[in-house]
């Protein structure tokens, strides 16, 4: 069995010499450094018959599967999600008291919805809510910048934060914001999830179904109106936000190593059996 070829994005399962079956991951990823969309990526992927001929396509998410399937309807997909580190033990948590933490954490750029944020939260203060938000992340000053000046003083941004900072925000935090465009996983949803933090995510995060499923936080459209709706509602539920803090750390469990490390092997396990059964 073969690892990863450096930036191949690829990787060989060879049992014999003229056996070698290929999984592809970690194609979708929102738009790219370059301005390049995750589906002329995938377009790309498909006229070259790579996603065609690949042994398996492996998504993180049932969004992400049907993304790729409908740029290839032919490829085999299998939804692995990635692995995130959990707290053991119990976590830190805020007491609900005024005034309430909202935690943005998260590379600062347009698709992750922050503008559709700040003015959300803005009518949350003055409809007479006493709360403060968080946005913690790095991004481009051009970006930054604006929205700096455009924020209340109740706002705080503290800019990129190592994982001991992480940890201190999430125990700081009454609810995880993240009403981001495009998010083909959503990594540091299950972080704040894994911390009891209930979450307030838009439905094109790839993990909003299972969020939704489980009672871990409430899915909503991120436009302003909407999402100041949806944080007054969760803000003035003490007992609605202690059930899905539950909830939360429960669903986060499924995207530990152990078990994610597990369903990787059982795939693999599963294509080289079928790959040598064909030979």
């Amino acid at each position: 069995m073969k690892g990863r070829e450096a930036g191949s994005g690829t990787t060989d399962l060879r049992i014999g010499p003229h056996f070698q079956p290929r999984i592809v991951d970690g194609i979708l990823s929102g738009t790219h450094a370059d301005g390049e969309s995750h589906f002329a990526l995938l377009g790309a992927f498909a006229s070259s018959q790579l996603l065609r001929d690949a042994a398996a396509v492996q998504a993180t998410s049932e969004m992400e599967v049907q993304e790729i399937l409908r740029v290839c309807p032919e490829a085999r997909v299998i939804a692995i999600p990635n692995p995130v580190e959990t707290p053991a033990g119990d976590v830190e948590r805020p007491q609900p008291a005024a005034p309430l933490t909202i935690l943005f954490l998260s590379r600062l750029d347009m698709k992750k919805g922050l503008e559709q944020l700040l003015a959300a939260f803005n009518r949350c203060v003055k409809a007479g809510a006493d709360l403060r938000l968080i946005v913690a992340g790095g991004g481009d000053p051009e970006y930054v910048d604006p929205m700096r000046e455009r924020a209340s003083k109740r706002v705080r941004f503290t800019g990129a934060v190592d994982a001991e900072q992480k940890r201190l925000l999430f125990s700081q935090a009454h609810l995880f914001v993240l009403p981001s465009h495009s998010e083909n996983f959503g990594v540091a949803v299950v972080e704040a999830m894994a911390h009891g933090v209930p979450v307030l995510i838009s439905p094109r995060v790839g993990i909003a179904d299972a969020v939704a499923a489980a009672n871990a936080g409430v899915v909503t459209e991120c436009d302003e109106e909407t999402l100041a709706a949806a944080i007054l509602q969760l803000l003035e539920s003490p007992a609605m936000l202690a059930g899905m803090s539950g909830n939360a750390r429960q669903l986060a469990l499924r995207y530990a190593p152990d078990p994610v490390a597990a369903s990787l092997i059982s795939a693999y396990e599963s294509i080289v059996r079928g790959c040598a059964a064909g030979a």
